[in-house]
């Protein structure tokens, strides 16, 4: 019990101090980001402090924001947060019992709770259902729990309130109990790649899934020689470059054939970001004791410290949402998987960093213009990537993310407002396709079966 409630001590002291952790790491380029990871931190506090004193729940967050002056120069100032409003992310109390889980399971012939066993849980439950999901009713008591169901059953359960209440905080449940756009987006994702696409989700929220590379600030400009987002011309502009400026006949034609093709060109790299912006939200396999011998892009680098402040705020959300859980029903203590049990990696989602080397070979396999056919792709990303363990198979996932993330988005649209977006995603996707076939590897096993 004193090691539960040191837990409890220090997940709370975390979800805290998680805002001037945040703010003082990267205020110089993502300002908005860190202000929407302060949001969700004030969401964890808000989760905690119910089960709390009513001091706790008034309680302003205090934290330090640092800005840069124009010499460079750190200034901190002590900035205070409301206490967190009582929205109906906070109000609901997830009531989970071993036997409806049991009994939904098998209704979805399922083994596992995951993030879309809860999502299809909650869109198919009816209005009762929903009620006894998200009521106020009290625990059971210990040795009423312990009779009720055994160990797995009870760990599948609290499991499965973690996962709702993750959810419903993340704002993917509405506020009248339904689910919303993005929710059902998600739902249709395979479980490999729930948490991946739960980035990719979160990043279209808040505007930030774009092929946009990232700028420099005013009077601050990268240093010489660093390329942002090492730009280069992909197979296939140099020939629409070619047949825009072809048709021109006069001198004005061709002056308008060279801003059609200087547009086009932009359209390409922007579509050709996107593309590895989504796959670094992947891992890459890596050899042991071998050294990264390839390039390395300015941009991807940002955008990964983008993605690991969202990755940070929902890994904090989900250890706050099972520390609500415990507040509310000390006894489930005990049903948590130990380190070295079969399901403790895989009890809630890590949302683990992934880096931004599989975006890297993601370029390559865009800009490869070499011999055509699997087996020469092959030998050309092996030996521009050395320490790569398995890039085919890791490339294959990847191009598998971007199918699915391609029709998430094409159901999206027609619910929100996501026509630019959707026009990029579609130019993104006719390179991709062009490349997939000339490497050859729409044809590798890893990838048909991912295929969306």
């Amino acid at each position: 019990m004193l090691l539960l409630r040191l837990l409890l001590f220090l997940l709370l002291h975390r979800a805290l101090t998680c805002c001037a952790d945040c703010c003082f790491g990267l205020w110089f380029v993502f300002e908005l980001a860190i202000c929407c990871c302060c949001c969700c931190c004030c969401c964890c506090s808000g989760l905690i402090a119910k089960h709390l004193h009513v001091t706790f729940q008034t309680r302003p967050v205090a934290f330090v924001r640092c800005s840069g002056g124009a010499a460079g120069e750190a200034a901190a100032a002590a900035v205070c947060l409301a206490p967190c409003s009582s929205s109906s992310s906070l109000r609901r109390s997830w009531a989970v019992s071993a036997a409806a889980v049991a009994a939904e399971l098998q209704r979805q012939q399922q083994d596992t709770v995951s993030l879309k066993f809860c999502l299809e849980w909650f869109a198919a439950a009816s209005e009762q259902q929903k009620q006894q999901l998200c009521g106020a009713a009290d625990a059971p008591p210990p040795a009423a729990a312990a009779a009720a169901a055994d160990l797995q059953n009870e760990r599948k359960a609290l499991q499965a309130a973690v996962l709702l209440q993750l959810l419903d905080a993340a704002g993917l449940f509405s506020e009248s109990g339904g689910s919303t756009v993005f929710g059902s987006a998600l739902a249709s994702v395979p479980f490999e790649f729930q948490e991946a696409m739960f980035i990719c989700l979160e990043l279209l929220r808040l505007g930030f899934l774009s092929g946009d590379p990232l700028e420099s600030l005013p009077g601050r400009p990268f240093p010489p020689g660093v390329q942002t987002a090492l730009m280069q011309p992909y197979p296939s502009e140099a020939a629409a470059a070619a047949a825009a400026a072809g048709g021109a006949a006069a001198a004005a034609a061709a002056a308008g054939g060279g801003a059609a093709a200087a547009a086009g060109a932009r359209d390409v790299q922007r579509a050709g970001l996107l593309l590895q912006r989504v796959a670094s939200l992947l891992p890459l396999q890596l050899r042991q004791q071998q050294p990264w011998l390839a390039a390395v892009c300015m941009d991807l680098l940002g955008f990964n410290c983008l993605v690991n402040l969202i990755r940070n705020a929902f890994q904090e959300l989900t250890q706050t949402a099972l520390v609500s859980m415990l507040l509310q029903s000390p006894h489930l203590a005990k049903v948590l998987p130990r380190p070295g049990d079969a399901a403790f990696g895989s009890f809630l989602p890590s949302f683990a960093a992934s880096g931004c080397s599989l975006g890297l070979v993601f370029r390559f396999l865009l800009h490869y213009g070499g011999p055509p056919g699997l087996a020469a792709f092959e030998g050309a990303v092996a030996a521009a990537f050395p320490a790569a363990a398995a890039p085919l198979q890791d490339l294959c996932a990847a191009a598998a993310l971007w199918g699915h993330l391609r029709e998430a988005i094409r159901g999206l649209s027609l619910a929100v407002d996501v026509a630019e977006l959707w026009t990029e995603v579609q130019q993104a996707d006719a390179l991709l396709q062009q490349q997939l076939q000339h490497t050859g590897l729409c044809t590798h096993k890893a990838y048909t079966h991912r295929r969306p």
